[in-house]
């Protein structure tokens, strides 16, 4: 599905929502909206159509998505900890309003997690890291993903990427 499409698809509760969230942060709406192209036609090139299933591709991608907002808000406010608490809140808004079921919902919020987590021990005060530089070390971090069978297991593997079907 294209950014496009996606934002037609949105329900007006949906687009209310979002624009609250934007509004709060302007500076960070062009750089979340950057982040999501370049995660999307990354995850597209790499992974075709596979990366909306529950898969290693779909991991890689929500862990991507975190990392590029981090690294796109960051320059634009040289603020870290502003840049992953934005991230946090736009990607859980996501999937609040993208329902899936709990054990697939319970993977995204996860690898979510651990694409911020994997950013903020990449980033080293410098204003921007190479998109590629973070492409090739995620995939390098999906090797060793984990696939998982339920919630609990989850939890044993809080810096790992997760994901349920091969």
């Amino acid at each position: 599905m294209t950014f496009w499409k996606l934002i037609r698809s949105l329900k007006f509760a949906q687009l209310k929502s979002i624009g609250i969230l934007f509004f709060k942060r302007p500076l960070f709406v062009l750089p979340t909206i950057k982040a999501t192209f370049i995660s999307y036609n990354a995850t597209e090139k790499l992974y075709p159509k596979t990366h909306h299933l529950t898969g290693k591709a779909n991991a890689f991608r929500h862990a991507l998505w975190n990392m590029l907002i981090c690294n796109e808000c960051v320059k634009w406010k040289n603020d870290i900890d502003k840049a992953v608490t934005w991230a946090k809140i736009t990607t859980d808004w996501h999937e609040e309003f993208s329902p899936n079921k709990a054990l697939a919902r319970a993977m995204d919020l996860h690898n979510n997690n651990v694409g911020r987590c994997l950013f903020l021990d990449l980033y080293n005060g410098q204003n921007k890291l190479k998109t590629n530089y973070l492409i090739n070390y995620l995939q390098e971090k999906l090797n060793i993903s984990v696939k998982i069978k339920s919630e609990d297991e989850i939890k044993t593997y809080p810096k790992l990427l997760v994901y349920i079907t091969d």
